[in-house]
């Protein structure tokens, strides 16, 4: 059995998300050249380009309202906010919105979305 931090296994996951579905993207701050403070998306971006590894300003609520938008109409976001402490400024779009969109919905409408921190898996590690 081989071994992995909890990053490397994060990086593994999204790359094989991509790999197999081309409407799964990546969102968050600094993931794309930098690879994100922890290096949790690493050279996801050369491999599979800026389309779809995609830097984000400073605003947890405004990237997180992306992803619950972009999971509306099809898509696969994922959004990565650097450390956990600031999901918790996005808690609105991404359960509440979420919630009222699938229940205006009447369980007509399925939504694919996932949010992780780098930070927590870092500090799981140690």
């Amino acid at each position: 059995m081989r071994e992995l931090s909890f990053a490397q296994a994060i990086q593994e996951g999204l790359a094989q998300a991509m790999e197999a579905d081309p409407r799964v993207f990546i969102m968050g701050e600094d993931i794309g050249v930098y690879g994100g403070a922890f290096q949790v998306t690493g050279d996801l971006v050369q491999r599979f380009g800026e389309d779809r590894v995609i830097d984000t300003p400073i605003s947890e609520l405004g990237g997180a309202g992306v992803a619950v938008g972009a999971a509306l109409v099809g898509s696969r976001p994922v959004y990565e906010f650097q450390f956990s402490d600031f999901m918790t400024l996005a808690m609105e779009q991404t359960y509440g919105a979420t919630r009222e969109a699938t229940s205006l919905a009447v369980g007509l409408m399925f939504l694919a979305l996932m949010t992780i921190s780098a930070l927590a898996a870092r500090l799981i590690e140690r």
